[in-house]
C-alpha cells in the first residue's frame, strides 16, 4: 500500500480538499479571535494598540485546541452533523470550534484552580 492510498483511507477525501477545508476553518477561527480581540484586559498590558503576536501568543491554547477540534470535526463531520463538506460548513466548523475551544480552555483552568486551592469556594 502505498502513502497516498494511506492518507486517502485515513482522511476518507482527498488531501488537498481536506487542506482546504482545514484552510476555511481557520479562516473562521481567525474572525472569531478577531472579533474577541477588543475584549482583552489593557489593565495589565501596557500597550493598548493592537499587535498580531500579542494576540496568537496570549490565544496559543485556543488555537490550539480549535485546530484539533477543526481536525477531528472535519474529518468525522459527516458522521458527526450530517452535513455535506463544502466551504462555508469548514467556516461554521471553525467558527464554532474556536467557541468550543475556549469553554474547554476555562473549564481546565477552572479544574487546576480547584486542585490548587481545594478549599476555595467559587
Amino acid at each position: 500500500m502505498t502513502l497516498a492510498i494511506f492518507i486517502h483511507y485515513i482522511l476518507e477525501m482527498d488531501p488537498l480538499l481536506f487542506l482546504s477545508f482545514v484552510f476555511w476553518a481557520g479562516v473562521g477561527v481567525l474572525l472569531c479571535l478577531l472579533l474577541s480581540a477588543n475584549q482583552r484586559s489593557t489593565v495589565n498590558n501596557m500597550q493598548t494598540r493592537f499587535n498580531w503576536r500579542c494576540l496568537l501568543f496570549y490565544n496559543r491554547k485556543r488555537i490550539l485546541i480549535s485546530f484539533i477540534l477543526i481536525l477531528v470535526t472535519i474529518r468525522f463531520s459527516k458522521q458527526l452533523i450530517g452535513l455535506d463538506q463544502n466551504s462555508f460548513s469548514a467556516f461554521i466548523i471553525g467558527f464554532g470550534s474556536d467557541h468550543l475551544g475556549k469553554f474547554i480552555q476555562h473549564k481546565l483552568s477552572d479544574i487546576r484552580d480547584k486542585q490548587l486551592n481545594p478549599n476555595q469556594e467559587q
